[in-house]
């Protein structure tokens, strides 16, 4: 078992997006893998769920089990906003969310930074507030335009 240059993390939190990143950022499979591996020496109470899914990723390697990861993350809206909007455009750019779940997970309450948002984030923000409000209104569904989807496009090729 090789040890990870990043030593221990001071939270769950970023030490899952560590992992995230490195796969969806830096397409490092086997640093990831290195990284998970390292999962115990973290002394972390992850949730039996999350857990679960991260040894399965340790014991296999099967990047589904990464997705997995990704998606238990959005769901449980674990990340800053900058950061799970990124993941959800990821998730929805590989077909692993649709566009209504997109919407559902981009309800999501930006604070007072908005202000100091990528504007590409703050363009996914914007849009989907507006399509929320449409299908609120009962104007239209989200998948009844591609405003969304392009915005969420370019925002998962854009993140650093």
């Amino acid at each position: 078992m090789k040890k990870y240059p990043f030593g221990v993390f001071n939270d769950q939190v970023s030490f899952i997006w560590c992992l995230l990143h490195l796969y969806f950022v830096k397409s490092s499979l086997d640093d990831v893998i290195d990284l998970v591996s390292s999962v115990y020496e973290q002394q972390f109470e992850f949730t039996d769920q999350l857990e679960d899914l991260l040894l399965k990723l340790w014991e296999t390697s099967d990047i589904k089990f990464l997705i997995e990861i990704a998606k238990h993350v959005v769901w449980q809206r674990l990340l800053d906003i900058e950061k799970h909007i990124f993941i959800v455009a990821v998730l929805f750019e590989k077909g692993e969310i649709s566009i209504n779940d997109a919407v559902l997970l981009l309800k999501y309450d930006s604070g007072k930074n908005y202000a100091d948002l990528d504007e590409r984030v703050k363009r996914v923000i914007d849009i989907a507030w507006l399509i929320i409000e449409d299908a609120e209104d009962g104007v239209m569904s989200p998948d009844n335009d591609d405003m969304l989807a392009d915005a969420l496009r370019a925002c998962s090729k854009s993140f650093e």
